[in-house]
């Protein structure tokens, strides 16, 4: 199957002064992951807050430069795009965020809202023309195109999702970076949202990235699965591979931590020990040995490289 993204070594290291003129200390917010996004499927990256997921989704929006690596779109490093190339980029890489309330400015009609990035970037439009692309994908996310002429504090979260859903279609995009969709939403709403996306997707042939920490929603919706801890992917495979054989320790922790399918379901006690260490100062060897209850002494000095244990499933551990 064709990759429409693939990441390439990628390294984003933030500095921090410590002191004196010359001495400064780099936080390794994402350290040397690559991954790929397959064409009409969906990508999920796991892992606590603070992992690098967001770094790594910053990166691929360009609204951060990489300190090493690459990022290659159909092909194309998009660190070596000409200006006219970035703007066709941008067009066809568009992104949800997380809050529906703060991604909307409350000051523009809908209309505007989601008209906004065509009318900056296919001046070529009548207006006739903008308002009938408006219409088209408003009626995609499910709402009336009369919604239009409303400010975004006349709907509910749901809908304003779907707005933001609505305004990331408006220029065709082929691949849509989703950053935790869903999780500032009710269940009910949740499931809602979900269904959509799966649904545009489907027909629209659309390839996403998904930056997540709900493990059903990354179930639900991901074909690929990558587990971050402290800027590395520690496990990446197929989503029914990993979820079906969890092999490294810390995404074994992960998923035992999460909330039960059901009441009566008996839950593995998580097998973390502490606190996630700094980014700042990351521990020698295995980053997860600190808190990895089945650490050995060659976890402390011999860092992991993933690794290949089965077909399509990758895990970076010494153990494994």
């Amino acid at each position: 199957m064709d990759q429409i993204l693939e990441i390439k070594g990628l390294r984003k290291y933030f500095p921090i002064a410590e002191g004196g003129f010359f001495k400064t200390a780099w936080v390794k917010a994402v350290d040397n992951i690559s991954f790929s996004v397959q064409k009409g499927q969906t990508f999920a990256l796991v892992g606590e807050s603070g992992c690098g997921k967001t770094t790594t989704a910053r990166i691929i929006l360009l609204l951060d430069n990489p300190t090493a690596g690459i990022v290659l779109f159909c092909g194309k490093n998009i660190f070596g795009l000409n200006p006219g190339e970035i703007r066709q980029y941008r067009s066809s890489v568009q992104a949800v965020f997380q809050d529906p309330y703060s991604s909307l400015s409350p000051r523009l009609r809908v209309g505007a809202i989601i008209s906004e990035p065509l009318r900056a970037n296919r001046k070529h439009l009548t207006k006739a023309a903008i308002q009938e692309k408006v219409n088209e994908v408003l009626l995609q996310v499910g709402l009336d195109p009369e919604m239009a002429t409303l400010f975004p504090h006349e709907f509910s979260g749901g809908q304003r999702q779907r707005i933001a859903i609505a305004r990331s279609l408006v220029q065709q995009p082929s691949l849509i970076v989703l950053d935790e969709p869903v999780s500032a939403l009710d269940i009910s709403m949740q499931a809602q949202i979900m269904n959509l996306l799966k649904e545009l997707q489907d027909r629209l042939k659309l390839s996403y990235l998904l930056i997540a920490h709900n493990l059903a929603t990354v179930r639900y919706m991901s074909h690929a699965i990558g587990i971050m801890y402290l800027g590395k992917l520690v496990e990446k495979g197929a989503s029914e591979a990993v979820f079906a054989k969890r092999l490294h320790p810390y995404t074994q922790a992960l998923f035992s931590a999460a909330l039960p399918t059901h009441p009566d379901l008996v839950q593995e006690s998580p097998y973390m020990l502490g606190e996630v260490p700094s980014a700042l100062n990351p521990p020698p060897g295995c980053r997860f040995h600190p808190r990895c209850s089945s650490a050995k002494p060659i976890c402390s000095r011999v860092e992991p490289e993933l690794k290949m244990i089965a077909p399509g499933h990758e895990v970076a551990c010494l153990l494994c």
